[in-house]
């Protein structure tokens, strides 16, 4: 697939998530290959060209599992969802949209087995984590421990709401709901009670932030204070897209490209937020 040229999609199911993302499954006759951690192009008609989250788990995770024994990372579907936000995404079921890459970093679920997994999601840009909680949640056996803080919108919502349920009738999951705060330190201080009737090794931990930027900057100073390495925490970056490629420096974040390093990017690269 040509990743500066869109090919067409169907959009064949739309889901509520909340009052304001909605899930996209769209349907494609050509092969579409991916990994968590990635991201679209869509191009809706007449109107212009938009980055969106994949937020399923790519067909039944243990064939990703099996194809890595054979030296492939990915897995070939040609249904897949997606999160959207905002007025762009309203569009009826039927509407053909033009998508390219996929884009941005990908990350194996395969390397993360046997680590202690922690999630910090609030807001929209919390669905690029779904993959990887859902991975965790189809074979819970396969880690750990895995800890979710989520913490709900304005209206009280939680983006996982529909999630949660199974998440939390695995054995080794929990999850923490915050109600909304709008004071950044208010959502780090409840995080940091919570955190410290966990028992974390810091050499088996691995954490993933998608939240805002002012929420994002305590939460890590939290997780840094936990003796975790800059290489086993990701940030989720939130950059307007244009290329997808590398090429333009639209969503340039210090040395990285948002589009190719990120969107889920290792703090290590991001010295800006270690400050």
């Amino acid at each position: 697939m040509n990743g500066l040229v869109p090919h067409n999609a169907v959009v064949a199911d739309i889901r509520a998530l909340t009052s304001s993302v909605q899930s996209l499954t769209l349907k494609t006759k050509l092969p579409f290959s991916y990994m968590p951690g990635q991201f679209i192009m869509v191009t809706r008609y007449g109107h212009g060209e938009l980055a969106a989250a994949i937020t399923s788990v790519p067909r039944s995770w243990s064939a990703v599992r099996k194809k890595e024994k054979e030296n492939k990372n990915i897995h070939t579907t040609e249904s897949f969802e997606i999160s959207a936000e905002g007025p762009f995404f309203n569009c009826p079921i039927g509407t053909v949209l033009g998508i390219r890459g996929p884009f941005g970093s990908a990350i194996n679920p395969n390397n993360l087995t046997g680590k202690n997994l922690l999630f910090f999601a609030s807001g929209p840009d919390s669905a690029a984590l779904f993959p990887l909680i859902r991975c965790a949640a189809e074979r819970c056996s396969d880690f750990s421990q895995v800890t979710i803080y989520t913490e709900s919108e304005f209206s009280g919502e939680y983006l996982f709401k529909k999630d949660i349920p199974a998440w939390d009738s695995c054995p080794n999951i929990k999850t923490v709901r915050i109600a909304h705060r709008t004071d950044p330190a208010d959502t780090a201080e409840r995080i940091y009670s919570s955190m410290n009737a966990l028992r974390i090794n810091p050499e088996r931990t691995v954490c993933f932030t998608a939240m805002p930027k002012e929420k994002t900057l305590p939460v890590i100073h939290i997780i840094s204070g936990k003796f975790i390495k800059p290489e086993n925490i990701y940030v989720h970056v939130r950059k307007q897209m244009h290329c997808a490629a590398g090429i333009c420096g639209q969503c340039k974040t210090g040395s990285i490209h948002t589009c190719t390093d990120g969107p889920i990017t290792q703090l290590s690269l991001l010295p800006e937020m270690r400050k």
